[in-house]
């Protein structure tokens, strides 16, 4: 299943796997899946699932706190939605947290520089899985796990 969301004005292309959209179509429980870019020491990617309910792979938050963030989140299919954030980590070590890191108040002017080009949601294994990334991602040899700057730049030129 294809379609097309906008975040900050600007198109992200969605695939999802024929497992991810008939597992979409089951759930009675709205899922969260947060595209996030973190500013930390280096520029990091995370796809987080969040769910207010018990779920299997999601990190379950407050009803209030996971109503907030449906606030700004668009519906992908059935039960799944889609929301876009950018943060600055107060550390680090970004990946040595397996929920939410430590944050600190950080406004990017211009968040739509930073939605990826395409997102691709699979299920499997009873699990949600997210990779996103920009077309320069889409080279071999970079990395889909850290997008560092040199690495674009490199690519580009």
């Amino acid at each position: 299943m294809r379609q097309q969301l906008s975040f900050h004005g600007k198109p992200i292309a969605i695939t999802l796997s024929d497992a991810a959209a008939a597992q979409s179509q089951k759930m009675s429980d709205p899922l969260l899946m947060e595209i996030q870019i973190y500013f930390s020491c280096v520029l990091v990617k995370r796809a987080a699932i969040y769910s207010a309910t018990p779920q299997k792979g999601a990190w379950q938050l407050g009803q209030e706190e996971f109503d907030a963030l449906l606030g700004s989140a668009q519906s992908v299919s059935g039960k799944l939605l889609l929301r876009f954030n950018t943060v600055m980590t107060k550390v680090c070590p970004v990946a040595d947290y397996l929920g939410p890191p430590p944050v600190s108040d950080f406004e990017i002017v211009r968040k739509e520089a930073f939605v990826p080009h395409w997102l691709k949601i699979d299920y499997v294994n009873d699990e949600w899985v997210g990779d996103y990334g920009w077309h320069e991602s889409n080279e071999p040899g970079l990395s889909t796990v850290q997008i560092r700057g040199a690495a674009i730049r490199s690519h580009a030129t």
